[in-house]
C-alpha cells in the first residue's frame, strides 16, 4: 500500500564531483561513502544513488568504486534507505546486470534500485575503452548507444520476471527443488546481444526494482518513458516554464507506449549551501548555493508544480550532506515528522517500492501463463 502523502527525498552520491576535486580524494577507500550512507540512513533519507567512472571520462573527484560492489557492501550496514547503484548499460551485459541488481536486492532486503545511464557524449570514447567494446563490437555511435541501452534495459526487466513467486519449491519428496513451470524463457534478440533462458537468480524480492533514469538529453526521455518508473529532471522556475516540459514527458510516454505506471518526476538539484559560485560539474542539474530555507522553499515549490520527490546532489560531501540532515530535513518534514520505521531484528524493512510510492510490481509471464501461456 502507497502513501499518497510521500514525498521522498534523496541523495545523489558522487552525482557531481565531490569537493575537494583532487587525485587522493578519489582514492578514498569505501569508509567514506559508507560513512555518509550511514548518516543519511539514520536520518531517514530515502534513498541515495552512486555514480562510478563507467559511465564517464577520468574526473577528479569522483570515486573508482564499482557502484553495485560498493552499495553491496552498504546493504548489510544500512537498515532503511533505498540503495540505488549507476550501471552503463550500454556497455555492460544485460543478464549481468539483472543478476547484480537482483543480488542487490536480496541483501539489502528490498531496498535496491538502478539508475541505468549512456555515456554522456564528451565521455563515449572513454567509457567504451574502458568497457572494451573494441573487441565486443558494442556500437560506437550515438543512436546505437541509445537503441542498445533500451533493449539492454528491456532484457534486464523480462529477466527480473523470469521466475514467478513460489517457483522454489524444494520438495524433498520428490526431489524438486524447482517447479519448471514457473521459470519462463525471456527470449530476446536484439542487435547486439541474444539472451534466451531464465535468470540465474530468482525474482528480486520486490518483484521489480524500481528504476530511475536521469535526463540530460532528449534520448534519456525516450527510454525513461519506455522503461523508467522514475525520471530525474531539471527543475523549472516556475509554472510557466514547467508546463510545456510536462507536455514533453507526458507525450513521450505516450510516443513510446508505455505500459507501466505513469512516470513519476523527480526534482534534480545540485547543492552548495552557502556557495558563491557556479557547481563543478553540475551540468543537467538545477543548482542551488543559497540557504537551507531557500531550498526549502523551492521543494515545497517544485511539489505543488507535481513532483514526486527530489534528488540532492551535495556539492561537499560533508559540508553539504550535513546542511541536508541537520537543516533542511526539519524545515520539509517538521520536528517528530514520521520517517520510514527501523525494522526490528528479523523483521523486513519497508521496501523501496513502497518508500517511492511505487504499487507492487506483477510478473509478465504469470499474468502470460494465467492465460495459457508460457
Amino acid at each position: 500500500m502507497t502513501d499518497p502523502l510521500l514525498f521522498p527525498i534523496g541523495l545523489a552520491l558522487n552525482g557531481i564531483a565531490h569537493a575537494p576535486q583532487d587525485d587522493a580524494s578519489a582514492r578514498r577507500t569505501e569508509a567514506r561513502w559508507l560513512d555518509a550512507l550511514r548518516r543519511a540512513d539514520d536520518a531517514g533519507l530515502d534513498f541515495a544513488t552512486f555514480e562510478d567512472r563507467w559511465a564517464r571520462g577520468s574526473a577528479s573527484g569522483q570515486s573508482p568504486l564499482d557502484a553495485t560492489l560498493l552499495l553491496s557492501r552498504a546493504g548489510p550496514a544500512t537498515r532503511r534507505i533505498g540503495l540505488i547503484p549507476s550501471v552503463a548499460v550500454s556497455t555492460n551485459e544485460p543478464f549481468h546486470i539483472s543478476t547484480a541488481i537482483a543480488t542487490l536486492d536480496y541483501v539489502t532486503r528490498g531496498r535496491a534500485g538502478l539508475l541505468p545511464q549512456v555515456p554522456a557524449e564528451s565521455d563515449v570514447e572513454a567509457a567504451l575503452a574502458h568497457a572494451g567494446s573494441r573487441i565486443y563490437g558494442l556500437p560506437d555511435e550515438r543512436d546505437g548507444l541509445y537503441r542498445d541501452a533500451a533493449d539492454a534495459l528491456d532484457a534486464v526487466r523480462r529477466l527480473w520476471d523470469s521466475w514467478e513467486e513460489g517457483a522454489i519449491i524444494r520438495d524433498v519428496d520428490t526431489g524438486r527443488f524447482v517447479d519448471r513451470d514457473k521459470l519462463h524463457y525471456v527470449d530476446v534478440d536484439a542487435a547486439t546481444f541474444a539472451i534466451k533462458g531464465p535468470s540465474i537468480v530468482p525474482r528480486p524480492p520486490q518483484g521489480q526494482p524500481p528504476v530511475a533514469v536521469a535526463w540530460r538529453e532528449a534520448r534519456d526521455l525516450e527510454w525513461a518513458a519506455a522503461h523508467a518508473d522514475i525520471v530525474f529532471v531539471p527543475p523549472p522556475q516556475g509554472e510557466a516554464d514547467w508546463a510545456p516540459v510536462r507536455q514533453i514527458l507526458a507525450a513521450a510516454q505516450e510516443q513510446g507506449g508505455r505500459s507501466l505506471a505513469p512516470l513519476r518526476y523527480y526534482a534534480d538539484v545540485a547543492v552548495a549551501f552557502g556557495g558563491d559560485g557556479p557547481l563543478a560539474d553540475a551540468q543537467g542539474v538545477a543548482a542551488h548555493t543559497g540557504t537551507a530555507q531557500a531550498l526549502a522553499e523551492r521543494i515545497q515549490h517544485w511539489r505543488a508544480l507535481g513532483f514526486s520527490g527530489v534528488r540532492l546532489h551535495p556539492q561537499d560531501l560533508d559540508r553539504d550532506l550535513d546542511g541536508v540532515i541537520r537543516e533542511l530535513l526539519p524545515l520539509l518534514r517538521g520536528p517528530g515528522s514520521p520517517a520510514a520505521p527501523t525494522p526490528e531484528a528479523g523483521q523486513r524493512p519497508l521496501s523501496l517500492r513502497s518508500r517511492l510510492g511505487l504499487a507492487e510490481a506483477s510478473n509478465r509471464y504469470a499474468a502470460l501463463a494465467g492465460h495459457g501461456g508460457r
